[in-house]
């Protein structure tokens, strides 16, 4: 289990309250967390447990036509659910591109 360990400070007044988890690799981790009030008092820590589960990006590829004759082209393209926004294209073979969408 990883720690993360942390103060949750203010900005004009405003809490920050939010771990980027998206780079934090799928596991369970121990957060503990306190704050400070103006005079330097620190709060008592609290630790609570979170699960990142791997969320593994689906893709779906779709084409205009799917019978071409020799010579034409048709357009393919992805939908993509899952994983973490926002998401890199790599098309390969007979297609080229870093788009969601292809002509093949």
């Amino acid at each position: 289990m990883g720690v993360i360990k942390g103060q949750i400070e203010t900005w004009k007044g405003k809490p920050i309250t939010t771990v980027d988890l998206s780079i934090i690799p799928a596991g369970q981790y121990e957060v503990t967390y306190y704050a400070y009030d103006k005079a330097g008092n620190k709060s008592d820590e609290q630790t609570f447990t979170i699960t990142v589960v791997d969320n593994v990006p689906t893709v779906t590829i779709t084409a205009g036509s799917t019978q071409i004759t020799q010579g034409t082209s048709t357009v393919l393209g992805t939908t993509v659910t899952n994983g973490n926004s926002p998401y890199t294209y790599q098309w390969s073979g007979a297609c080229t591109g870093t788009e969601s969408t292809t002509t093949f």
